[in-house]
């Protein structure tokens, strides 16, 4: 063979070994963030990135993997616009993998600085191929140079999703993509449009619906099996403004499959899971563990696989079968570096089970180094073990940090301290009932009359109140000795002129031949007052039964009368 020949069919050789190679990205994105050094120009690139799992760009990520810190992945990334050359390495640590859905996902944090007073740079990471054999081109456009209104350099929005996720044919589907943004900023999403946002992946996803406003997609899975690509633009905004401060290109995959299993035969996930969009504290040197619970979606089936996109250095147990066969869980812990303190970390969670079926996608927050919204207790009013009256109609407390109302039904409950029982409910979430003012205090006006004589005690619910970092949520308070307070039982007095009656049994009047007695003994009179329990209101109604040989019924009445007593009946009877 001669070498012009056989030159050509090594260079055929090496184009055909880079695509079976390099066909294998299944998405990614890349995120700014100002250091904490706030040097001019100087930025954290946060790179999230998933391949194959049995791709050589990708590596063989297991869970020992994930535990040793290892870098995987290949390539730069590199300047598109506004500066030159390569930014960074395009490594990944693995925090994520599926065997069966031969994927992993991971990322990295590097420190890069650019040159400011150039305006807006976009850095990309580029190449071919995706599994569905096309281009890709992920890039983020931003400004290096500090922010007018606070000084620093803007963070990008901060979109959290799985970049794998497989779809039932056939049915309806929602995606909920999780976006925070550290500046508070306005986060608006789109379609990725053109080569320079999108490769040649733009319009991928047929016959899904894009909600701008809150990054969910919409999607009817009538087409056919097969693998799709998601490219989504996500731009955070200043109020009344059109221009976006940045853009981070979204992109993943998505897989159609066909199956002879119904819509509904899905994992459902089951409490004490973490619900969907909570936001919870990690308070500082302590380790977060929770359960992740579910259903397999079909008698017979198991869950075999629980995937989570999780901040580095979460621990995933293996999958357990719970007391119920159909019933599987695995446990979730992670002890946060100081370095991960005081940023929001979002986790997602998906199970699989052995018919190939997923559940939807479900996201939760994490802020490792702080402490949820709580109730000073020393602010309590009533004050802890306080009577107050009946008519009292003003509770007030304060929290340990700014908070405002929940987005979702969040109740406080008044209860009965000696037998548990509800006696009023406010759900905080809408009632006029409660008032927050000064950021972090808050009134009640409860619609409610105290019952006298009783001991009382207050809970909250989770997240019955929330911070404004994220919607931290307040911790649910179940204590009955946290917040008790009592209503005065009404003053007992005896047999009194002036009508006072709280009949005391055998008690006898200054009328030494009339007994004030409450039962219902012939040899003695009954006074007409409220019973078991006497709070001394008058009694208007007596009936005065005389003693045979004593005063007459004319004299008792006299001195009834005089002592202001009215509707008197005198019966005369034989003691």
């Amino acid at each position: 063979m001669n070498r012009p020949v056989l030159s050509i069919l090594i260079w055929i050789f090496i184009l055909f070994l880079h695509d079976v190679t390099a066909s294998h990205f299944r998405g990614g994105l890349i995120l700014i963030n100002p250091t904490e050094t706030q040097n001019p120009g100087e930025v954290e690139i946060e790179f999230t990135v998933s391949w194959s799992r049995t791709s050589s760009e990708g590596g063989d990520c297991d869970q020992d993997v994930i535990a040793s810190g290892a870098s995987l992945g290949y390539g730069d990334i590199e300047c598109m616009a506004g500066c030159s050359g390569n930014v960074v390495p395009a490594i990944y640590q693995c925090t994520a993998f599926s065997i069966r859905g031969d994927w992993s996902q991971g990322y990295s944090r590097q420190v890069h600085t650019f040159v400011t007073g150039n305006g807006i740079v976009t850095i990309g990471f580029t190449d071919c191929c995706w599994s569905t054999s096309s281009d890709w081109n992920l890039v983020t456009t931003f400004s290096p140079d500090p922010r007018s209104d606070t000084g620093v350099i803007n963070s990008t929005p901060r979109p959290v999703t799985s970049l794998n996720l497989r779809l039932l044919a056939g049915c309806n589907h929602t995606i909920a993509i999780p976006v925070t943004d550290p500046d508070n900023d306005i986060v608006r999403c789109r379609w990725a449009s053109g080569y320079n946002e999108c490769g040649t992946v733009c319009n991928f996803f047929p016959n899904a619906i894009l909600d701008e406003e809150t990054c969910t997609l919409q999607y009817e899975a009538i087409y056919g099996p097969g693998l799709y690509t998601v490219a989504i633009m996500v731009e955070d905004f200043l109020p009344g403004s059109n221009t976006p401060l940045s853009s981070v290109a979204l992109q993943f995959m998505v897989e159609v499959f066909s199956s002879a299993a119904s819509c509904s035969s899905v994992p459902q996930f089951l409490p004490p899971t973490i619900a969907e969009g909570k936001c919870l504290a990690i308070p500082p040197n302590s380790t977060f563990t929770t359960q992740m619970l579910a259903y397999s979606g079909k008698p017979g089936a198991q869950v075999v696989e629980f995937n989570t996109i999780a901040p580095d250095g979460l621990y995933k147990s293996s999958v357990y079968p719970d007391e119920d066969p159909n019933e599987y869980y695995v446990i979730l812990s992670w002890a946060p570096d100081p370095s991960q303190y005081y940023s929001i970390h979002t986790l997602c969670y998906s199970a699989l089970n052995s018919l190939d079926l997923a559940s939807p996608q479900f996201c939760f927050q994490l802020i490792p180094g702080v402490y949820a919204p709580y109730i000073i207790q020393s602010s309590l009013l009533p004050t802890y073990n306080e009577t107050i009256m009946t008519g009292h109609n003003n509770l007030h407390f304060e929290f340990s940090q700014p908070i405002r109302r929940p987005e979702r039904s969040a109740r406080m409950f008044i209860n009965d301290y000696d037998t548990d029982g509800v006696l009023h409910v406010i759900d905080i979430h809408n009632s006029s009932e409660v008032l927050i003012y000064n950021e972090s205090h808050v009134s009640f006006n409860p619609d409610f009359n105290f019952p006298e004589c009783k001991s009382m005690y207050i809970t909250f619910e989770e997240g019955a109140f929330v911070g404004f970092a994220c919607y931290l949520e307040s911790l649910a308070i179940t204590d009955k000795d946290f917040w008790v307070f009592h209503t005065p039982c009404a003053t007992k007095k005896p047999c009194v002129k002036r009508s006072r009656c709280p009949c005391k049994q055998k008690f006898t009047d200054l009328l030494s031949d009339v007994l004030c007695d409450d039962d219902d003994d012939d040899d003695d009179f009954p006074c007409d007052c409220h019973r078991p329990h006497i709070d001394g209101e008058p009694c208007n109604d007596v009936s005065y039964h005389l003693r045979k040989g004593h005063n007459s019924p004319t004299d008792i009445r006299n001195q009834a009368i005089l002592r202001g007593e009215r509707n008197i009946v005198i019966q005369d009877i034989d003691l």
